[in-house]
Parts: structure tokens; sequence; C-alpha cells
């Protein structure tokens, strides 16, 4: 689904489906320009989705809003276990909060300084403690 520009409506849509997912473990959804809100919606899903395991949101302008309520999913949702929120507007005190979450099993891309989503991918799950 990448590179395909479906915005915030698009990822809405998405958002909906994935409430009632059963079998979609990997989404990747970069270069969609979603922003706030495509990024509300998926954090609404990923509060009841319990098979996502790989959401990939790089460069899609999300901001704070849509960073806060993907913060807040995260509190709740105990299957993703790698989200990439790289090359997005996402100020620091929001940034900080996802930072600590990332301690708590889920590990987080939040910007183009850390490692590439293939390098994130060819690690096992061995590496990580998820939740």
């Amino acid at each position: 689904m990448r590179e395909n520009d479906i915005g915030g409506q698009g990822a809405t849509g998405h958002a909906e489906a994935l409430k009632v997912n059963q079998t979609l473990a990997e989404l990747n959804l970069r270069y969609n320009g979603i922003g706030d809100q495509g990024a509300t919606g998926l954090a609404e899903a990923l509060k009841v989705n319990q098979k996502v395991t790989e959401l990939n949101l790089r460069d899609n302008d999300i901001g704070g809003q849509g960073a806060t309520g993907l913060a807040e999913a995260l509190k709740v949702n105990s299957t993703l276990r790698f989200l990439n929120l790289s090359y997005n507007n996402i100020g620091e005190m929001v940034l900080s909060e996802l930072y600590l979450l990332q301690h708590d099993g889920c590990a987080i891309l939040l910007s183009d300084q850390l490692p590439s989503w293939d390098e994130v991918f060819s690690a096992s799950d061995s590496d990580f403690d998820c939740k």
C-alpha cells in the first residue's frame, strides 16, 4: 500500500477494516500523506486490533496530534512489535513519550538517524523483548 497517496480519509478507511482484521500482520503505508487524521484513525484501530505486528508510517506528514494518538494506542496494544514513524513532524514532547514506550517492548523508528526499516526486520524476534 505504500506510495498510493491515500491521504487521511483512505487511512481512516483502512483503520475501520483493521478493527475487525483477523489475518493482516504487516501494513506498509509509507509515503501516503495520511497526516494526523489518518494516524488518529489507525491509532483507534490499534487499540482493538490484536493481529498487526508491523506498521510502517514513514514520511506521512504525521504531526503531534497523530503521534499522540499512536502513543496512547501503544499503551494498550500488546501485539505491535515494530512501528516506523521516521520522517514525520512529531514534536519533542511526543517523541519523548514514544521513546519511553519503545522500552516497554515495541521497537519504534522515530527518525532518519535510526537503523533502516530493512535492518530492523532482518533482526530476529529474539532481539526484541516485546509486550
